[in-house]
């Protein structure tokens, strides 16, 4: 009967009364839930952003705590590895030098010895620009001298010198001798009066549990501040940061007092203590109800009133697995989403009423003119949804409005639907094709990965499963054996070990390469120091396989180069090696060092050895290729030597290449530029 009474009206009075019916209700619905909601909507949005802060600043915090444990073990890992010699200040002084410029929030890096020794360096300046290299050994007397870096990184003049100093009592040793594990000293000032710092620790034993060294990295807290100054909260909203002490750390606020005595020892600033008012009163507001700030685990969400203002907090605790335990505590008044909420409910319920008035209005002009061409404009939808692409031009074609814009658009969509069919089998095919070339790289890539993951883990077994022998017949049979097969079976796992490094090594540079993280510094370099040191180094071991050498040079020229000095040795060194691992004994490899012109230093490795056929010189360079010949001392060939060799030449602008024939030995011969 509904369906009855409703068919008898026309389609006028069906447009305007629901219409109007519909939006008076949307209109008292929309305003009463604005009054209703509003409060929720504060909490929501209070909340949301709270959230955000928060996560943003842990997310920034865990990156700016994990750098320095981070850089504890990349300098264990050196001093294992014997890439960092204590010893040898060439080595020691550049290698905290770039440490430091490498790694921008850290302040300082050093490492403390057992004896007393101290070494490593620190950033100095209000903006840490400057790096100063620190030393106390028995050179300096017991004292702890600081001097200013040059550009090599090398101590140059002394600026400052501290004597009796024994690192032993410092805190932060006393710190990692007490957990016997990587470990957080405790928070104090900084000694270049730059705020508040911490010190990352890590102990360093030996292999019979005696203390050997202690390393530390430390960064400035003022760094913390820094970074949640900038970060806008609503419109007055704080973060501030404090242990589980009660002290703070960090605030957003750049008057902000951490240290409240600048004496001896200076004491740092309890948050309840502020004197900004906020800090200090959510500080005491969370003692009061948190009880504990150790206990707290997860984030809580709180609210307080403060001068008769609400304040929406929330604290949520940092902690790490090196005993870390700081909150992270995040700020904002009521006042700053209240006033704009306001001000939108009023401005909606206006907007609303006008619009509810004038739509009414314009509803009963705009149904009539809408009711009579909609079913025209509904029959032409009707033949295009049945592929009907020829649309006949009806009176609605003759309109200017929309309504004619639109009975237009269906012609013109008509016919693109028609050419977009004719072309879709031809588009289908090209996505096909582009698919099918993304295929084939994928499995060209994954065949790469299979390689490698072979070569390497063939490469590696057996050095690990002579280390795994070696090591058990000496565990077994210690007792019973000599000291000169106990010292053959060290000499033995040395060997092995030496083989893994020198895998990893070379598969480490290929993936620098590939990566396009090969860096050069060019300068004006003379190639004769560094093949003259080679050439002792390899003459010794050719003579060890009954392998003549010689060396033949014109001693009135020069032999300067435009290169990289330690890429011109690695590269160097690589072919040297192979001319004495490929030749076998009584033969003879020769070097020679030459001048093409005034535009190339060429050298030039002579080898006795097998010679290479055309198909082994084909693939000479290529990466993890495998050659006919075979070394003849038993020496280990990963296949990426002169794939790295040539690759590090490019770098340069250089030359490479070998001139051989199968029985009669190979000549390898490089060329570097000279600068002009």
């Amino acid at each position: 009967m509904i369906r009855q009474l409703l068919g008898k009206v026309s389609l006028r009075p069906m447009l305007i009364v629901p219409f109007v019916l519909q939006l008076s209700f949307i209109v008292g619905l929309v305003g009463y839930l604005s009054w209703q909601t509003g409060q929720q909507a504060v909490n929501d949005v209070a909340s949301q952003l709270r959230n955000e802060v928060t996560k943003r600043v842990i997310q920034t915090l865990e990156d700016y705590i994990a750098v320095p444990h981070l850089l504890n073990q990349l300098n264990t890992n050196a001093l294992n590895t014997g890439q960092l010699d204590l010893s040898q200040a060439q080595m020691r002084e550049p290698y905290f030098y770039h440490q430091l410029r490498t790694f921008p929030f850290i302040s300082n890096s050093y490492i403390g010895l057992n004896n007393g020794d101290f070494f490593g360096g620190r950033k100095v300046g209000e903006h840490s620009e400057q790096i100063q290299l620190t030393l106390k050994d028995a050179t300096t007397q017991n004292a702890l001298h600081y001097y200013h870096a040059n550009e090599l990184g090398l101590r140059d003049t002394k600026v400052k010198q501290v004597d009796n100093y024994d690192i032993r009592q410092r805190p932060w040793y006393q710190a990692a001798v007490q957990a016997k594990q990587s470990s957080w000293s405790e928070i104090y000032a900084d000694a270049g009066g730059r705020g508040l710092a911490i010190t990352a620790v890590e102990p360093v034993y030996a292999a019979e549990g005696e203390l050997q060294a202690v390393l530390g990295s430390a960064f400035l807290l003022s760094w913390i501040h820094d970074f949640i100054s900038t970060l806008k909260i609503g419109q007055s909203g704080q973060v501030f940061l404090m242990d589980d002490a009660g002290l703070l750390i960090a605030t957003s606020k750049a008057d902000q007092t951490l240290i409240a005595n600048a004496g001896h020892p200076p004491r740092r600033v309890a948050a309840v203590d502020s004197a900004n008012l906020v800090v200090a009163h959510t500080s005491l507001y969370l003692q009061h109800h948190l009880a504990q700030l150790q206990k707290l685990k997860h984030t809580e969400q709180l609210d307080f009133h403060l001068n008769q203002e609400r304040q929406f907090v929330q604290a949520t605790p940092l902690q790490d697995e090196h005993g870390l335990s700081w909150v992270v505590v995040v700020v904002v008044p009521e006042s700053d989403f209240m006033g704009q909420i306001h001000t939108n409910v009023r401005f909606t319920l206006i907007i609303i009423a006008i619009a509810l008035f004038f739509a009414v209005l314009i509803g009963v002009f705009t149904a009539r003119w809408i009711a009579r061409p909609v079913l025209s404009l509904n029959e032409a939808a009707k033949s295009l949804a049945k592929g009907e692409w020829q649309q006949k031009s009806c009176a609605l074609i003759q309109r200017q409005d929309e309504i004619g814009e639109l009975s237009q658009s269906f012609q013109t969509m008509a016919a693109q639907l028609r050419e977009s069919f004719s072309t879709l089998e031809e588009k289908v095919e090209e996505r096909t094709h582009d698919l099918a070339h993304k295929n084939q790289q994928l499995v060209r890539l994954n065949q790469e990965k299979n390689e490698f993951l072979g070569i390497a883990a063939h490469d590696l077994k057996n050095p690990l499963s002579a280390i795994r022998g070696f090591s058990e017949e000496i565990s077994e049979s210690y007792d019973e054996m000599p000291r000169e097969e106990v010292i053959e079976y060290a000499d033995d796992i040395r060997r092995a070990a030496q083989k893994m490094f020198q895998l990893i090594t070379n598969l480490l540079d290929v993936n620098a390469i590939e990566s396009g993280k090969l860096n050069v510094d060019l300068a004006n370099v003379n190639v004769l120091p560094i093949m003259e040191s080679l050439y002792q180094n390899y003459a010794r071991r050719a003579h060890a396989k009954n392998i003549q050498s010689r060396f033949e040079i014109d001693d009135s020229l020069d032999y300067i180069a435009y290169v990289d000095e330690n890429t011109v040795h690695q590269i160097l060194d690589n072919m040297i090696s192979n001319a004495v691992k490929y030749s076998p004994a009584n033969t003879e490899f020769i070097l020679r060092l030459k001048r093409e012109g005034n535009d190339w230093v060429r050298c030039e490795i002579q080898d006795q050895g097998p010679g290479l056929s055309p198909e082994d010189q084909a693939k000479l360079f290529g990466k993890f290729t495998r050659l006919t010949p075979q070394p003849t001392g038993d020496e280990h060939s990963t296949g990426l030597g002169l794939f790295i060799v040539k690759k590090l030449v490019d770098a340069l602008q250089g030359k490479v290449w070998c001139e051989s024939e199968l029985g009669e030995g190979s000549t390898f011969i490089v060329t570097f530029p000279i600068a002009q």
